[in-house]
């Protein structure tokens, strides 16, 4: 007991010796203070020029780096993005002709407006396989000698909504900035005489209609030869695309800063195509394991029902549930064929089906009663939409959950009964933003 009524002693003495030095402390006048910082960089003469800009997506994601072409058999030609129909155009006026954006020799140099619409088009890859989407950014700067930096800022469509900050009021978020890699004299040179190349950067600009090939071809004005001379910077960074985020029109700014400070910006728009993919986790995977809705034994005139559940687990999962993986919202459709007795013969042709994306079942969508179109065999299928309803609509990544039912008649024999049911997404515009639903 001694020894413990020591140690308590010790340890109270501590205790009162820093609350000694605590209070010292607190009567001095040394404290901490945050105070405001700030500078202006002051800008000296004018901006660079910035001749033109454009843009090209990986075409294969399967190989490492940007792969300028895609040729599917059995085109002999390759692609450059991924809706060749649609071309850059300047005043987003397609009645008009088409609006070459980068253009000018032999009389100019190249150059092209602000705002050209359409520059590219390129879809996400499905679930980010086998890598995201790789997006390429090139510009043309006069007098590299003279930049300092160049960089682009990518914006995203969004909602805007009190909620969300990021958003501005004209419905852009910003996404991600890159700097850009500037080319040397050898890159420059290794271009030239590639315009009619397929497969390299220069070919598929110009079969893009993004750029002209005097502009880069071009003796004396062209942009390969006064790159190998110095007096033109070409430049190039790429950024990555997810499929969780949104489709549609995104703005890209490219900006040049001078060394002594002052900036010059020219703005394109691209199209990121809106995709969807049905994906369900009940297809089986013979012979590991069949697949399909199994009702089980049923019994004439009762409801059998298989339940679904948001555990996504392919193939092979008895509890229905279906994905989207694309990057714009999908709705589901869905029919029945009749269930067939193998031995007699007999149909079954009454089902239903309730769906959705939580298991709350007043926000499911149900149809207590599918019916195939006639009460005598074969029976042509019904089939159900479950509508648009945000309850219903699967974004980028979502799981919805779909419990089956079928109502046998009363009468029928025993046998063994089969059909087909028939799953179909289709594409809901206007509800998500990527992964994200729109602001209710």
């Amino acid at each position: 007991m001694r020894v413990l009524s020591l140690k308590g002693v010790a340890l109270l003495g501590v205790v009162a010796a820093f609350a000694i030095a605590a209070g010292i402390m607190s009567q001095g006048t040394a404290r901490a203070e945050d105070v405001p910082t700030k500078a202006q960089i002051s800008t000296t003469g004018a901006g660079p020029v910035i001749e033109c800009k454009w843009e090209l997506p990986d075409m294969d994601s399967a190989v490492p780096g940007i792969q300028y072409t895609k040729v599917t058999p059995p085109a002999t030609h390759g692609v450059h993005d991924d809706d060749s129909a649609i071309v850059p155009d300047a005043d987003n006026d397609s009645t008009n002709g088409t609006q070459v954006p980068c253009a000018g020799p032999p009389t100019i140099k190249p150059t092209m407006p602000g705002g050209v619409q359409h520059m590219i088009q390129v879809a996400p890859n499905f679930e980010n396989l086998p890598e995201q989407r790789r997006i390429e950014n090139w510009i043309a700067v006069d007098n590299p000698g003279t930049v300092s930096d160049v960089f682009w800022q990518m914006y995203e469509p969004c909602a805007p909504t009190p909620t969300d900050p990021t958003c501005d009021a004209t419905g852009w978020k910003f996404k991600v900035q890159v700097h850009g890699v500037k080319l040397t004299a050898l890159e420059c040179n290794a271009l030239l005489n590639t315009s009619a190349t397929d497969g390299s950067m220069t070919e598929a600009a110009i079969h893009n209609g993004e750029v002209t090939q005097a502009s880069f071809d071009d003796a004396n004005k062209g942009m390969l030869a006064l790159c190998q001379q110095g007096v033109k910077g070409l430049y190039h960074q790429e950024w990555l695309l997810s499929k969780d985020q949104p489709c549609g029109v995104y703005e890209v700014r490219a900006t040049a800063v001078s060394i002594g400070g002052a900036t010059t910006t020219l703005t394109n728009y691209i199209d990121i195509l809106c995709t969807f993919m049905l994906k369900v986790d009940f297809g089986g995977n013979p012979p590991t394991c069949p697949g399909g809705i199994d009702f089980g034994v049923i019994v004439p005139g009762s409801t059998s029902t298989v339940g679904g559940d948001l555990l996504f687990a392919p193939p092979c999962d008895t509890a229905p549930s279906v994905k989207n993986v694309g990057n714009a919202g999908m709705g589901l459709k869905l029919s029945y064929t009749d269930l067939v007795g193998a031995t007699f013969g007999k149909h079954i042709w009454e089902f239903d089906a309730c769906y959705g994306r939580t298991p709350d079942i007043t926000l499911l969508k149900c149809f207590p009663s599918i019916v195939n179109n006639a009460p005598v065999p074969p029976n042509p299928a019904t089939q159900v939409d479950f509508g648009t309803l945000p309850q219903q609509v699967l974004c980028a990544n979502e799981v919805g959950k779909l419990d089956p039912s079928v109502h046998p008649q009363i009468g029928l024999p025993a046998d063994s009964y089969s059909g087909m049911a028939t799953l179909i997404g289709y594409l809901v515009p206007g509800e998500c933003f990527g992964n994200k639903h729109k602001p209710a």
